[in-house]
């Protein structure tokens, strides 16, 4: 499952500031690798979810949660319940998210990495790491209890923030694609800098050396415009293609419109993330659901063919020693003549080769010596032959 760009991040933090600040965290769950903080506001209930290292929104499904609670959950439960959001923010335009929470005597910040594995922190009031969902030491920064968190290094520019004069410079310092430079030096993504491009009339692939002052103009109003319409919460909604949903963005696209597309509306972004995100969880579990059914009917036929086979050699040691008993007792006089005369060689202190010996010596003239076919010392067994049997 794809992971939410900055862009996303930015769109579901202006709504949750909306939704969230002031209302109590009543319950941490946690169900794998995905969090729910359930919040009661004033007005209505939320579930949050956070998936670390792909996504944050507010969901309206439901899930089954364990009985137990993972160590990790219980803590967030022990440092996060009844307290009040304060506010919630995107660091830097990055996919950092920290959520900001109130007590009586004191306030904690959970962090939300939402960028390669991800990760959970909780922070004191002075910003040390009272604990992390998974502990690190990195080049740049150590996740380590009692540490002072540092964000990661910063990717690019706030596009929000950044002035026409310096997009100018960072177009002008860079070679490539058009496209390309604004997801490697504004942290946008790849959706919403082909977006800008078109709505500008700038093809994505161009050289940005030959961009014009006017192009370069109109692609920073262009972008501007595109976060403004971000942080007015309005035209959410889902691509879709043939009914199948592709991509959710928090803008509606013109990348994306006519032909083979089509879009469906959404009242907020966490809306739609919750449909797009939600609807695909299902289908991988579902999916992981199928898989461990498929294990099973594997394990299952494998057990099945291990007892057919055992079953097979049981029938058939069955039928053999069947056969053995039968040949025994048609040769009970013989068999019981060989026996007597082992068990007196053995009394007068003759050993195994010499028995072995004695009696192949009489097979031309003993009945019963020709029955024989060898000694097991060791298993203290006698071999006959019947019927061309070694028993």
């Amino acid at each position: 499952m794809e992971a939410m760009s900055s862009l996303d991040i930015a769109a579901i933090v202006s709504e949750l500031n909306r939704m969230l600040v002031g209302g109590r965290i009543r319950n941490v769950y946690q169900i794998n690798r995905i969090f729910i903080f359930r919040v009661r506001t004033s007005n209505e209930d939320f579930q949050l979810l956070v998936e670390p290292g792909r996504r944050i929104h507010l969901t309206w499904y439901e899930r089954v949660k364990p009985r137990f609670p993972p160590p990790f959950c219980m803590t967030l439960r022990k440092h996060l319940k009844h307290g009040r959001i304060l506010s919630v923010q995107q660091y830097d335009f990055d996919r950092v998210v920290m959520l900001n929470v109130g007590f009586a005597k004191n306030r904690v910040t959970l962090v939300f990495e939402l960028f390669g594995d991800g990760n959970i922190v909780l922070l004191d009031e002075e910003g040390k790491i009272i604990v992390a969902e998974k502990y690190a030491s990195m080049k740049d920064r150590d996740i380590l209890p009692k540490k002072s968190y540092l964000f990661p290094p910063s990717r690019g520019k706030d596009p929000r923030n950044i002035s026409f004069e310096e997009f100018r410079e960072v177009l002008a310092g860079s070679k490539g694609k058009i496209a390309a430079i604004l997801v490697r030096n504004l942290s946008i993504g790849s959706i919403l800098a082909e977006e800008a491009c078109i709505r500008s009339g700038i093809e994505k692939e161009r050289d940005v050396s030959l961009l014009s002052d006017d192009e370069t103009r109109t692609l920073f109003e262009t972008l501007k415009g595109l976060l403004e319409e971000v942080e007015g919460g309005i035209n959410s909604g889902i691509v879709l293609r043939s009914e199948e949903a592709i991509i959710v963005s928090p803008v509606k696209l013109k990348t994306y419109s006519g032909g083979e597309f089509s879009w469906k509306e959404f009242e907020s972004f966490n809306k739609a993330a919750d449909e797009f995100y939600s609807k695909r969880e299902e289908l991988i579990v579902e999916e992981e659901l199928r898989g461990e059914a498929r294990e099973e009917e594997d394990k299952i036929q494998r057990m099945l063919e291990t007892q057919r086979e055992t079953l097979q050699k049981m029938i058939e040691a069955e039928e053999k020693y069947r056969r053995y008993g039968n040949l025994l007792y048609e040769n009970i006089h013989l068999v019981s003549q060989l026996l007597e005369a082992v068990i007196s060689a053995r009394k007068k202190n003759y050993s195994w080769q010499e028995i072995e010996e004695r009696i192949k010596s009489a097979k031309d003239k003993n009945l019963a010596a020709r029955i024989f076919a060898g000694v097991k010392p060791h298993e203290g067994r006698i071999l006959v032959e019947l019927n061309e049997e070694l028993i």
